[in-house]
């Protein structure tokens, strides 16, 4: 199966992430965009930031993260979560730890503590 611009994919760097709920997440230069349904449409997330592509990442309790030149976040419940004190920057990659605890790298910077305490973002952050 192939998608293009004929059917709604912005043209440009994109980021996919394969979710398991079968949504198809697509982060691109035009923002952050979901293939669900058969259809691609725009995210309506409340609080998303206006970014341009990002990297993603699901985590064990199903939160998607996003990492941008804003910053870094998640979604869930349908609202982003940002990460205060996250710099901004081309994130890497993404991983998490068998307690739960996600990490980020970033291009000569890592961030292997981005501990949530809890949904409404609240998070420890410690940068080596």
């Amino acid at each position: 199966m192939t998608y293009s611009a004929g059917q709604g994919l912005p043209a440009g760097n994109a980021s996919l992430l394969a979710a398991r709920d079968a949504t198809v997440w697509v982060s691109t230069t035009a923002g952050l965009k979901r293939w669900r349904d058969g259809r691609l449409e725009q995210a309506n997330v409340r609080g998303l930031p206006q970014m341009r592509a990002a990297s993603l990442f699901q985590d064990s309790r199903g939160r998607i993260w996003i990492g941008s030149h804003t910053g870094v976040g998640f979604v869930e419940n349908e609202a982003f979560a940002y990460i205060a004190g996250v710099p901004g920057g081309f994130i890497d990659s993404f991983a998490e730890d068998k307690h739960g605890i996600a990490s980020a790298a970033a291009l000569r910077v890592a961030w292997p503590s981005i501990q949530c305490m809890a949904a409404c973002g609240s998070a420890t952050f410690r940068e080596v």
